[in-house]
């Protein structure tokens, strides 16, 4: 470990050490705190140190890539006493997030209760370990209306507007403002909830679903500026099409047959017959206040309804979103992007049985067939790589004609910067990357 020090040392300097290593792993194996992916709970077996900043990390089983597990945050052990862990650790997640630690370039500022709660600031953490950094010293983080993002921009009240939609987009490269487009590890999908409705359970019936939506259409009228033919991609499964590089994606199966809308009707009928009537009204949630997916939604909906499949649009609030699809599975379809922790694509934790309670990974409830479960086996069987990726394939191609999924689209992220920030390198897992050493211009 590097020698950091945590950005609450103002009284006393307190180092990460090896301890804060144990005390993570310990919340993530017995109470797994949010944040971390439900699947590590079992992932580590035990942690070895003699010296605070060396130590080793066994794991419970071999794994390919194994480093790509090795950047999990570290939280600090002062702030989650051991003796309080057990007894109410969702209580001190959320003491930690009105009030996080860090060792990072900067530390989150005490709220001046001016802001109405839409804004955090951050300001530089003076025991951060490389002198003279950050350059810049305070950072901003505004909570604001499209329109109102776009005239602060351009009134040189701001100097970054992430998430841009393709209308605002459009005006602010008419004005020669720096845009930047990234492409990430997200996938779109409408997930289905199985634990109640036995037409969500149908095969025939989620395959109608899949077919009857016609995604080019949708991401020509949502979210492609228009003549961007380049930007974004449609889905065939449940992994990513391409990579940040714009090469396509090893996990992705090129093979899978595309999703034909002429044949949803077929599907629909078979899945009619199969369960003697016709399918209720579902409800179709998505995260409110976010134009995009509320226009993508509602184009869902209407190209379902021409096929006879009444769907009810129901717009969550962005902070409710996360607990009424997770934890009350409060749901008939969620449009849902998913984020792969890393390029290893590990899909397993969403189709966990196991893991199928209030919290879980597997918040549709789904449980896998014996062949898809082999599938997954074999892949923690395998490390060479050509037989990962075929199996993935397999896995790919299964998702997709199984339709156990929905799948959609992965989506770009646009991001407008004033030219007077300089030095920067945004990558699209990671847009701060490297911030200390970002610099600010006068204008």
């Amino acid at each position: 470990l590097p020698r950091c020090v945590w950005s609450d040392s103002d009284r006393q300097t307190r180092l990460c050490t090896a301890e804060d290593v144990q005390a993570t792993i310990d919340l993530i194996k017995r109470l797994r705190p949010p944040g971390y992916p439900p699947a590590w709970e079992n992932l580590f077996e035990e942690l070895r140190y003699d010296d605070p900043f060396k130590f080793s990390l066994q794991l419970q089983r071999d794994y390919w890539q194994p480093l790509s597990l090795m950047d999990f945050r570290i939280l600090p052990a002062h702030r989650f006493p051991a003796d309080q862990r057990a007894r109410d650790v969702r209580s001190l997640v959320e003491a930690f997030q009105q009030d996080p630690v860090g060792t990072g370039p900067y530390r989150r500022a005490a709220d001046d209760g001016e802001s109405g709660g839409t804004q955090i600031r951050f300001v530089a953490n003076p025991h951060y370990r490389r002198p003279d950094l950050p350059k810049i010293r305070e950072i901003v983080f505004h909570q604001l209306e499209p329109v109102e993002a776009v005239r602060q921009l351009q009134n040189r009240q701001l100097h970054m507007i992430f998430d841009l939609s393709r209308e605002h987009l459009a005006q602010l490269r008419l004005q020669d403002e720096r845009i930047i487009s990234l492409r990430g590890r997200s996938v779109h999908f409408l997930a289905p909830n199985y634990r109640h409705s036995p037409w969500l359970q149908n095969e025939a019936f989620r395959r109608a679903l899949a077919h009857a939506i016609d995604r080019e259409t949708i991401l020509n009228s949502v979210f492609r500026p228009q003549g961007a033919v380049a930007d974004h991609a449609t889905l065939t499964g449940p992994y990513p099409k391409y990579n940040a590089d714009g090469q396509t994606c090893w996990a992705y199966n090129p093979a899978a047959p595309a999703f034909e809308p002429n044949q949803a009707v077929g599907h629909l009928a078979q899945a009619r017959q199969q369960l003697s009537g016709d399918p209720p009204p579902l409800r179709l949630a998505f995260p409110a206040r976010h134009q995009q997916s509320e226009v993508a939604c509602q184009a869902i909906v209407d190209q379902l309804k021409a096929i006879g499949i009444t769907v009810n649009p129901t717009p969550i609030e962005p902070h409710q979103f996360h607990h009424v699809v997770t934890e009350s599975h409060a749901y008939d379809l969620v449009y849902w992007r998913h984020d792969f922790e890393d390029a290893t694509y590990t899909l397993w934790p969403l189709f966990d049985p196991s893991d199928a309670e209030s919290g879980g990974g597997n918040f549709m409830g789904f449980v896998p067939d014996e062949h898809l479960r082999s599938l997954f086996d074999e892949l923690r069987i395998h490390k060479e790589f050509r037989e990962i990726q075929a199996t993935t394939h397999e896995i790919h191609d299964f998702v997709n004609r199984s339709a156990i999924v929905i799948p959609l689209w992965q989506v770009d992220t646009y991001v407008a910067v004033r030219k007077t920030v300089r030095d920067t390198h945004f990558d699209p897992l990671d847009l701060f990357q490297n911030v200390e050493t970002w610099s600010v211009e006068a204008d």
